[in-house]
C-alpha cells in the first residue's frame, strides 16, 4: 500500500502543495484504499459462501468426499451423541462430525465391506469377513485396550440366527474383548469387577422379509438387554432395557430399521449381560450392522 502511495505522490508532483488538490488527494486515497479492503472482503465472502455450501447446505453429503477429507461426519439425531462438533445442513439434517482420522479409516472400511457384502452374497450365505489387517496399518489400539471393556458383532453363522450369538474375532476391526470381561457361550457378557458400566446394542432388521398375509405381519418386534448373574442361577433374567417396534412399513426405504439401545447400569462380580431380539431370522447379516457392547466408567 505504501508504494501505491508513493506512486500516486509522483504523479501528482507540483500541484501536491495546494489546499485544494491536497484535499482531493486525500479523498481519492481514502476511496482507494476502501475500495482494496471492499474487494478483499468480498472475494473472502465468496470463498466462505462456496465452502459453506459444499460442506453444510447439502442435505445428502457425498460420503466418499467426507471421508477422504480431515474430518468425519455422519448423519445424528440426538444432541447429546458424543461428537467433536456439529452442523446441521440446509434440509434441516444434522451432522455429527469427529476429528479422529482412525474413526474415519475404520468406517470407511466398514462402508466399502457392507457395498462387498451386498453385491456378492446373497443373504449373507458363505460370507467371510474381509482381513482389514491388510487394507489398513491402523489398530484402533486406542479403542481396544480399554479395560473391562468388550465390542462384539453378531455371529451370522451360528444356528442360522435361530439364536443370537456374539462374536470378537480379529476379522472385525472394531471387534475385541478386553481384561475383566468374559463372553460364555456366545451368547451373554459377564463382568468380574464391581462398578458402574456402560452397556449399548444394535440390532439392524430386514423388514423387507415380511410380505403381508405372513404370521409376523402385524405383530410387535422387541429388542431388550437382560441381565441375570452366575452365582444365583436359579434366579431368572430381568430386563434393563428394551425397545418395541410394531407393524410393517409401507414404504420401501423402511423397511431396514435399526434398533439402538443403551445405558448405564451397577453391576456385580458374576452378572452377565444378553442382547436379545425375538425373531432372529429378520436380523440383516451384515456382522457390522448389529453389535453388543460394554465399558467400565
Amino acid at each position: 500500500m505504501a508504494a501505491l502511495e508513493n506512486e500516486y505522490a509522483d504523479m501528482l508532483g507540483a500541484n501536491r502543495d495546494k489546499p485544494a488538490d491536497q484535499r482531493f488527494d486525500k479523498v481519492w486515497k481514502n476511496g482507494f484504499i476502501l475500495t482494496v479492503v471492499a474487494n478483499i472482503l468480498a472475494l473472502s465472502s465468496l470463498v466462505f459462501l462456496h465452502v459453506y455450501s459444499q460442506v453444510v447446505e447439502h442435505g445428502e453429503p457425498d460420503l466418499d468426499s467426507l471421508l477422504l477429507s480431515e474430518d468425519l461426519c455422519i448423519p445424528c439425531q440426538e444432541e447429546t451423541a458424543l461428537f467433536d462438533y456439529r452442523v446441521k445442513t440446509q434440509s434441516g439434517k444434522h451432522l455429527c462430525c469427529y476429528n479422529n482420522t482412525d474413526i474415519q479409516r475404520a468406517v470407511k472400511l466398514m462402508l466399502k465391506e457392507e457395498r462387498r457384502f451386498n453385491t456378492e452374497f446373497n443373504d449373507g450365505q458363505n460370507y467371510k469377513p474381509r482381513d482389514f489387517k491388510l487394507e489398513t496399518k491402523e489398530d484402533l489400539s486406542w479403542w481396544k485396550s480399554r479395560p473391562s471393556a468388550a465390542h462384539l458383532h453378531l455371529d451370522t453363522t451360528a444356528s442360522n440366527l435361530t439364536r443370537m450369538r456374539w462374536r470378537h474375532h480379529s476379522d472385525f476391526v472394531t471387534s475385541f474383548v478386553s481384561e475383566g470381561i468374559k463372553v460364555i457361550n456366545g451368547t451373554k457378557i459377564q463382568v468380574s469387577d464391581r462398578g458402574m458400566y456402560f452397556i449399548y446394542s444394535t440390532i439392524s432388521v430386514e423388514f423387507s422379509k415380511l410380505s403381508k398375509g405372513q404370521p409376523n405381519t402385524g405383530k410387535s418386534f422387541y429388542h431388550n438387554i437382560q441381565k441375570s448373574n452366575s452365582k444365583l442361577p436359579k434366579t431368572g433374567a430381568t430386563i434393563q432395557m428394551m425397545r418395541k417396534y410394531g407393524g410393517v412399513p409401507d414404504k420401501e426405504t423402511d423397511k431396514l430399521y435399526t434398533s439402538f439401545l443403551c445405558g448405564a447400569l451397577f453391576l456385580k462380580d458374576g452378572d452377565q449381560l444378553a442382547s436379545v431380539f425375538d425373531t432372529p431370522p429378520l436380523i440383516y447379516k451384515f456382522p457390522y450392522a448389529n453389535y453388543f457392547g460394554i465399558f467400565k466408567l
